[in-house]
């Protein structure tokens, strides 16, 4: 190899491109090739550089080079070379004369034009093309070459993870293509679970403002969704004109810029979910969500097959279009339809993210209760519930398919289709798993927050429907038959905002959390994210009064409790897809 002396005379200098604690980065010309290089440049003698500090940036300049060697690919910035001679270091790189994403971003800030939508998708697109190339490093040779989006593993330090993918490491080459640079601080699988001088004083090295969470909090090795979030940073910024701030009052795509497409709104904030396990996996599954409208993997990696059956290597449809067929398993923009048996199907719709106000106003409902108290916001990201309570013939499917032994009333229905009751909680989170099973999505009982927010919408209505009673819009002992009604009876004039029918009697439905009687007192102080109730407990939550309450039971915020091992005529549930909680069973 040719000495550093040797190779910058290879090349002519032609000015400096920008400066940074890992160095100065010169434009070159090489002087055979006749061709623009980018030239990294670091001397021992650079000003408060430490011997450390310099052997760390040699070890991290190798890695580039060794790793600029693996990835040929156009949407990663190439290394060419690196030598070492005397105190000096070189590193020889690509040169793209187009600049970088952060200066694209700064001048449509300052002619205030946002980056056209169509610009953004391409934009992003390359971003997560050369994320994937970066992603399928550790992987098989036969795995990589398909470029496959695989289950998280067993050790998730397999993989190579960029860890400080920002806008200024977004760079351009001549015909506007955008390439990944700067691979200086990735994380190699082997190196997943070592300490090194970047990593001495926080557990991974990075940009803080695009940190995932788990960056910030974690001493675990990354995954490649680390470097989805950071993409989902940056796609929100571009598409947005403003960075991402986490929290309960964080705009979303659409407020910010109407034109955003509600598929392409839903993607990012599947990117920028606080749990990894919710994004796309890897760079290859962000690409085939923004190429085709589909998002791999689900919640925890695993992926639907053709059937519809949980297996790996295939995709999981989020709501992105086009519509569905509608038997299809697909998510369109309003809700689910999924088949859990010929003829037998499951509806969800759709509860968007945002704040909402839980519990009651004694001003505003005379029937408020102390658990009730006080009444607050708090924040939770999209979810799907369903639309009506579990029925007889869909629990009934359940048991003809698993042979699952429950006290549960199972007899086919006469006329309509009633509520499933005599139902425990455990009855009601099996069939929530199989339902997941046959459908392919991971569905769960809802949380309070959950089931609240979806009967009374975000502004605190006492009932689903208003803040007036009326018998005629729901099955209470006030005004209805004595017994369990056909789901949707009540429908449309005592639907939830979100269309949810029966939140108000017919039966009391089963939530996954265990019960707190102060648990609103103890969050009232400030808006809750995501709110998980206590991890233990005796008794569990049950929501929406039934056909022999009256009507204080009938209210939205009304919460009362309920021995898991409890069943009877007015017990039964309905089901949520989200990420929020996992069953705790």
């Amino acid at each position: 190899m040719p000495s550093a002396d040797n190779l910058l005379n290879k090349y002519r200098l032609e000015r400096l491109l920008g400066e940074g604690a890992a160095g100065k980065v010169y434009l070159a010309t090489h002087l055979a090739l006749k061709a623009p290089r980018a030239l990294k440049v670091l001397r021992w003698d650079t000003p408060g550089l430490g011997r450390r500090e310099y052997d760390e940036i040699q070890a991290r300049f190798h890695v580039e080079a060794q790793l600029g060697e693996l990835i040929d690919h156009p949407s990663v910035v190439r290394v060419y070379d690196f030598e070492r001679a005397g105190d000096t270091l070189i590193l020889v790189m690509e040169y793209c004369p187009g600049g970088s994403l952060a200066e694209r971003l700064a001048k449509a800030r300052e002619a205030q034009q946002p980056v056209p939508i169509e610009e953004c998708l391409r934009i992003a697109q390359d971003m997560a093309q050369g994320l994937a190339a970066i992603h399928r490093l550790g992987l098989g040779t036969d795995e990589a070459e398909e470029g496959v989006s695989h289950n998280p593993p067993a050790s998730p330090g397999w993989r190579v993870v960029h860890r400080d993918l920002k806008p200024t490491n977004i760079l351009f080459d001549r015909h506007g293509h955008a390439k990944v640079a700067d691979l200086g601080i990735v994380q190699l699988p082997e190196e997943a679970h070592k300490r090194d001088l970047l990593t001495e004083y926080e557990p991974h090295p990075g940009t803080p403002a695009y940190k995932s969470p788990e960056q910030k909090s974690k001493h675990d090795p990354l995954t490649p969704a680390s470097d989805v979030y950071a993409l989902g940073l940056i796609l929100f910024e571009m598409l947005g004109g403003v960075g991402y701030k986490p929290g309960p009052h964080t705009p979303s795509l659409r407020s910010l810029r109407a034109e955003v497409p509600e598929w392409l709104e839903m993607l990012v904030a599947r990117m920028l979910a606080k749990d990894p396990e919710v994004r796309p996996w890897d760079g290859t599954a962000v690409v085939e969500a923004l190429r085709s409208g589909v998002l791999t993997p689900n919640l925890r990696g695993e992926r639907i097959g053709d059937k519809g059956k949980m297996q790996e290597g295939s995709a999981i449809p989020l709501p992105l279009p086009p519509a569905p067929s509608p038997l299809s398993p697909t998510p369109s923009l309003a809700g689910l339809l999924v088949e859990l048996a010929p003829g037998v199907t499951l509806e969800l719709v759709r509860v968007p993210a945002g704040e909402f106000l839980i519990g009651s106003d004694k001003a505003q409902d005379r029937d408020a209760q102390g658990d009730e108290l006080p009444q607050h916001r708090l924040y939770l990201p999209e979810y799907l519930i369903g639309k009506y309570p579990v029925t007889v013939r869909q629990f009934a499917a359940f048991v003809r398919a698993t042979g699952y032994k429950s006290p549960a009333v199972i007899e086919a229905p006469g006329a309509g289709d009633p509520p499933v009751t005599r139902v425990t909680w455990a009855d009601a989170a099996a069939f929530c798993r199989w339902a997941g099973q046959v459908s392919g999505y991971r569905l769960r009982l809802p949380g309070e927050a959950e089931w609240e927010k979806a009967a009374r919408g975000t502004d605190g209505l006492v009932y689903p429907w208003g803040d007036v009673w009326d018998p005629a819009k729901c099955n209470t002992r006030e005004g209805g038959p004595g017994t369990t009604t056909p789901v949707g009876q009540y429908s449309p004039q005592g639907n939830s905002p979100y269309i949810c029918a029966d939140m108000a009697g017919n039966v009391w439905e089963w939530c996954l959390d265990w019960f707190d009687e102060s648990i609103y007192k103890t969050r009232a102080k400030k808006v809750v994210q995501d709110p998980i109730g206590p991890p233990k407990g005796e008794m569990r939550v049950v929501r929406g009064g039934s056909w022999r309450d009256d009507r204080s039971d009938a209210r939205c915020a009304t919460r009362i409790r309920s021995d898991p091992d409890d069943f009877d005529m007015l017990l039964g549930f309905r089901v949520v897809l989200s990420p929020i909680h996992e069953f705790d069973s």
